[in-house]
């Protein structure tokens, strides 16, 4: 099914981490450290720079972001 879709086991683990570390982030409750630890990395250096690439910024900056937007509304 992975393939009729396009899809690869690691890219759909991935996604999935990075939709986690979204949300995650976007609650304002976690470091960034637990927030790799709770999708399971076990490096914060190498998280911050998974991230970076899927999101185009580091994690610290997108919840900040995030934050800020949320407190316009």
């Amino acid at each position: 099914k992975l393939k009729h879709e396009g899809l690869s086991f690691s890219k759909l683990i991935l996604e999935e981490r990075m939709v986690m570390a979204e949300r995650l982030l976007s609650y304002n409750l976690y470091s960034v450290g637990k927030v790799a630890e709770i999708c399971g990395y076990e490096n914060t250096s190498y998280f911050v720079s998974v991230f970076r690439r899927y999101f185009g910024v580091p994690p610290h900056q997108y919840s900040s972001r995030f934050f800020l937007e949320k407190e316009m509304m």
